[in-house]
């Protein structure tokens, strides 16, 4: 819905005007990605293009917009609860890899699944907490609620 209402439909991300380019920019990475996609920004940089004009940009040059923003209010697409989740995924993908023996090993290798299982056993044990379990309502356990207390 952010998406749609903001007009950036295609980009790289919600919060800023990266590129895909610059995103794969060590260089540019290490400065860190500033927050500075807001819709009063957007609607100007549609309004002096022009409706005609502006799909022919390339999508760098009209910073991923894919139309006009529908709404007048910025839109924060993220949450502290989406934060916590996609951190939690990434540091148990990046604790399995590296107890498995690296990071260069696919998701779906016996070693990193059995690491995984084996993590999730000492959460289990230690904190008696379900993580990256299937859950009963569908999905995994890993809940906003769950991510908190680990």
């Amino acid at each position: 819905m952010a998406q749609i209402l903001n007009g950036a439909g295609r980009a790289c991300c919600q919060f800023c005007t990266t590129t895909f380019e610059q995103m794969h920019d060590l260089t540019f990475v290490q400065d860190g990605f500033p927050i500075n996609r807001f819709i009063s920004d957007a609607k100007i940089i549609f309004e002096e293009v022009g409706e005609e004009r502006f799909l022919s940009l390339s999508s760098n040059e009209r910073f991923n917009l894919t139309h006009a923003p529908l709404s007048d209010i910025d839109i924060i697409p993220g949450s502290p609860l989406h934060a916590y989740l996609t951190c939690s995924s990434w540091f148990m993908s990046l604790v399995s890899h590296l107890t498995a023996g690296g990071t260069k090993w696919s998701p779906t290798s016996t070693k990193v699944q059995y690491t995984k299982s084996f993590i999730c056993g000492l959460l289990k044990e230690k904190l008696n907490l379900m993580i990256d379990c299937a859950s009963s309502q569908g999905g995994t356990s890993t809940t906003g609620n769950v991510v908190r207390k680990c």
